[in-house]
C-alpha cells in the first residue's frame, strides 16, 4: 500500500501500529458509497487490513495482494465474471488492531476468547476464508475407523449450489481437546483444491497417517497420543462440519 505522498506504508522495517487503510482511503470509500454507487474495493497489499468502518457499505471486496504484471488482467477477469475466484486467505483478518497477534491455531488458555468491548465473533475473516461466485455445501463427514490405531480415512461430500463450475479448497483441521500438553484449538492438517461442476456433489477423501494425526507430547516429540479428537472439514477454519474419533 502507498500513502498519498507515494511512500510505502508496509514492508520490511515499516510496521504499522494501526491496520486501517492509510491516508484518506477510508473516507474516499465511504464518500463514494454514500452516492449509492455500487462499490467493489480492490485491496493491493501484503497483510491484514481492518475495515469495520466501511465493509458494510460496499458490495464486494477483492484481496489482490501483490499480483504482479498481469495483476490488472486477473483482477478484471474476476470482476467481470470471466473467471470464478477460488482463493483462500493464508492469514486471519482481525476486526480491530488490538486483537493482534491473531492465529487460528492458538493454544487453549482457559480464558474467554473475546473482549469486554468486542463480544461474539472475533475475526473479520478467518484463516482459509474466500468466497466464490457459487455457494458450496458440506455434509456427510465421516472418519473411518472411529477408533484409530495407525491411519484413518476421512470423507466429506462437497456440493456446488451455483450455476457454473467452480473450484473449492476443502480444508481439514484437527482438534485435540484432552491431549497434553495443551494443543492448538484447531490445526490445519490437510487440504485439497477440487473442481466441482454446477449443481454437482463430489465425495472428497483424505487418508490421514501418523504425520497428520501426531501431536507434540511432553517431551516435545511428535507421536500419536491416545485421546479423543475431532476432525473439522470446511471451506475455512471457522465454518466447519465436525466428526469425533479416538486414537487408541
Amino acid at each position: 500500500m502507498f500513502a498519498g505522498n507515494g511512500k510505502a506504508t508496509e514492508g520490511e522495517g515499516r510496521d504499522r501500529c494501526c491496520l486501517d487503510l492509510p491516508g484518506v482511503q477510508e473516507q474516499l470509500i465511504c464518500a463514494i458509497a454514500a452516492t449509492r454507487t455500487p462499490v467493489i474495493v480492490v485491496l493491493i497489499g501484503g497483510g491484514a487490513i481492518t475495515m469495520e468502518r466501511w465493509i458494510d457499505r460496499v458490495r464486494g471486496l477483492l484481496m489482490a495482494w501483490y499480483p504482479g504484471e498481469e495483476g490488472g488482467t486477473a483482477i478484471a477477469d474476476i470482476l467481470f465474471g470471466k473467471t470464478v475466484p477460488g482463493g483462500k486467505l493464508p492469514i486471519t483478518f482481525p476486526r480491530k488492531t488490538g486483537q493482534l497477534p491473531y492465529s487460528c491455531d492458538s493454544r487453549s488458555s482457559g480464558r474467554k476468547y473475546d473482549y469486554l468491548d468486542l463480544r461474539g465473533r472475533q475475526e473479520l475473516f478467518p484463516f482459509g476464508f474466500g468466497l466464490s461466485y457459487v455457494r458450496f455445501s458440506y455434509c456427510r463427514l465421516n472418519v473411518t475407523p472411529r477408533k484409530v490405531s495407525d491411519a484413518a480415512t476421512v470423507s466429506v461430500d462437497v456440493g456446488n449450489r451455483g450455476t457454473c463450475a467452480a473450484e473449492e479448497v476443502v480444508q481439514l483441521y484437527l482438534c485435540a481437546g484432552n491431549v497434553l500438553p495443551l494443543q492448538p484449538l484447531r490445526r490445519l492438517i490437510a487440504f485439497r483444491r477440487v473442481r466441482i461442476p454446477a449443481g454437482a456433489t463430489k465425495t472428497i477423501k483424505f487418508t490421514l497417517g501418523r504425520r497428520e494425526l501426531s501431536t507434540l507430547d511432553t517431551d516435545m516429540q511428535w507421536r500419536m497420543q491416545p485421546g479423543n479428537y475431532q476432525i473439522l472439514a470446511g471451506g475455512n477454519s471457522r465454518d466447519c462440519k465436525s466428526a469425533r474419533f479416538r486414537i487408541a
